[in-house]
């Protein structure tokens, strides 16, 4: 049976990076001397190997992107090759919605989002959505590594199908716009704001003006 394996993404505003992981395995190596077995083993790695497609919204340039083929460094090393990450940013495979699709059948292994994006399976997820939730990024992190909490989260995504592997703090949310700097929620007013599909961060931009 496929699980799909879900990298918490957390930000201030709290984002997640999921993925999809198989139950295959490959065979273990043959120990034999000479070129020939060492050749021979190395055709039958390479033919069971275990791909892993990371599938992103985010563009091919940047930190995240930069984290991401590390991650593929990481996996190909630590695996001994018998698995191997292909990186496919900027939608490239599909939105949000169409790679959560992939994890359910087992098309995609691996992908990153918003915490809150987990709010289509689960509405307790909102909460990473309300405003001014913690003072830093810091605060953010020990919440959710909070054993309880942490027990709590972990459980909720097994239900839906995912395992978190993961949690990453990338800053928190800000206003972008054209008309004028946002420093205060009373600079939100006359502002059309587009924002995640999650009910309460809908909610709190309109309450602050926008």
């Amino acid at each position: 049976m496929k699980k799909n394996l879900i990298s918490m993404l957390l930000i201030t505003a709290t984002a997640i990076s999921l993925a999809a992981c198989g139950s295959s395995k490959a065979p273990a190596s043959a120990g034999s001397s000479g070129t020939s077995a060492s050749k021979d083993t190395a055709a039958s790695v390479n033919a069971s190997q275990v791909v892993v497609k990371y599938s992103v919204t985010y563009p091919s340039t940047g930190t995240q992107a930069e984290g991401a083929l590390k991650l593929g460094e990481l996996i190909e090393e630590c695996s001994d090759g018998r698995m191997k990450m292909e990186f496919y940013p900027s939608s490239q495979l599909g939105d949000k919605t169409a790679t959560f699709e992939g994890l359910g059948n087992g098309t995609i292994e691996m992908t990153e989002c918003a915490a809150t994006d987990l709010s289509a399976f689960n509405d307790m997820w909102s909460v990473f959505s309300l405003p001014y939730l913690w003072e830093n990024g810091q605060q953010a992190c020990a919440t959710v590594m909070d054993p309880a909490v942490r027990e709590m989260l972990e459980a909720d995504a097994q239900a839906n199908g995912f395992v978190i592997i993961a949690w990453t703090d990338i800053g928190s949310r800000s206003i972008m716009n054209q008309k004028k700097t946002v420093n205060t929620p009373a600079d939100l007013t006359g502002l059309k704001i587009r924002c995640m599909q999650d009910p309460i961060l809908a909610d709190s931009t309109n309450a602050m003006g926008a």
